[in-house]
């Protein structure tokens, strides 16, 4: 069951190369959700400030020309009511006519539950200016009780009504741009965790790359110093599953082919370059112990030492070849 568990964890246990691939995808997991978060707020608030400009405060600014406009209005009626000037009233008539494409701008911007109310109180004004500038023309003595009773209630109510609607914009705008701070805030927030998020979870990952890295290659080299030395009996742990690591092996493999064919070349003959004792006997063991058929020859030749030392070292090398020739024959 040991040995099982071991197994699988060896299975599942990720190279570098998935390391890195891991830490790459982390990355860019968490900074595309960043940034997407980041660009959806930004689009958000971009909305938010756009109505404010375009809706919130222009219908305030808008609110104050009105109310500018009538107390214009409200002075010049009050003018004509004391003594009647023909240039005065033409430019009371200019102030209403401009007045009016004001309330039909200030009309087209605010909330429709809100139009309604001002759509009234403008149509009942701008008939009441009419009336007025009407009576003033026909020299009509009513006038100036006209504008005091219907007509100066009229423009103040209209002046009151906006300067409330002022004071209710100006807090919604107020509200929004607190809003839309605190959006602003919370957006950084969330974007520098989601980026921080990211780095917390590649950083123990890229360590352990580099980590296993540096101890990988350092067995590397240790290994390869080793060969380049002339020592192939190498003995060096290696328990990971990387890249490296399986590399590692692979010079030790090497190192202990190396040796064995080092032991090789030290026991073969120098004359046939054939294997020597050595080697003839391992061999020979390895047979017997798999139990496999063999045929198995010993040639010798008596006092090949006593020939080899009077004739000399070529010599005996010509009696073995010609021994090798017989036997081969």
């Amino acid at each position: 069951m040991r040995d099982r568990r071991h197994a699988y964890t060896e299975h599942i246990r990720i190279t570098i190369t998935g390391k890195i691939a891991v830490t790459y995808l982390l990355l860019v997991f968490f900074s595309l959700i960043a940034s997407g978060y980041a660009l959806s707020s930004l689009h958000k608030q971009t909305k938010v400030s756009r109505r404010l400009i375009n809706v919130d405060i222009k219908a305030a600014t808008l609110a104050l020309d009105l109310q500018s406009e009538l107390l214009t209005q409200e002075r010049l009626a009050g003018q004509l009511t004391i003594r009647p000037n023909p240039d005065v009233l033409a430019l009371l008539k200019e102030k209403i006519a401009a007045s009016a494409s004001g309330q039909n701008s200030f009309l087209g911007i605010i909330p429709a539950e809100q139009q309604q109310r001002y759509s009234a109180l403008f149509s009942q004004y701008l008939t009441t200016g009419n009336e007025f500038q009407q009576r003033l023309q026909d020299r009509q003595k009513s006038a100036s009780s006209f504008f005091k009773k219907t007509m100066r209630p009229q423009q103040r109510a209209i002046r009151d009504a906006l300067k409330d609607f002022r004071i209710m914009q100006q807090k919604k705008i107020d509200s929004s741009l607190d809003q839309l701070s605190n959006d602003s805030d919370t957006a950084f927030q969330i974007t520098m965790a989601l980026l921080l998020l990211g780095l917390a979870l590649s950083t123990p990952v890229g360590i352990s790359v580099i980590l296993q890295m540096h101890r990988s290659l350092r067995k590397l080299t240790d290994a390869t110093q080793q060969i380049a030395d002339g020592n192939y009996d190498l003995n060096i742990e290696t328990t990971d599953r990387d890249e490296f690591s399986q590399l590692t092996r692979e010079f030790l493999a090497m190192g202990h082919k190396l040796r064995e064919y080092e032991i090789l070349n030290l026991d073969a003959s120098p004359l046939t370059h054939l294997p020597g004792n050595l080697v003839i006997q391992r061999r020979v063991e390895e047979m017997l112990k798999d139990g496999t058929s063999f045929a198995h020859a010993f040639v010798d030749l008596d006092h090949f030492k006593a020939f080899n030392d009077r004739y000399g070292y070529q010599k005996g090398s010509d009696v073995i070849s010609m021994v090798a020739t017989i036997i081969n024959q």
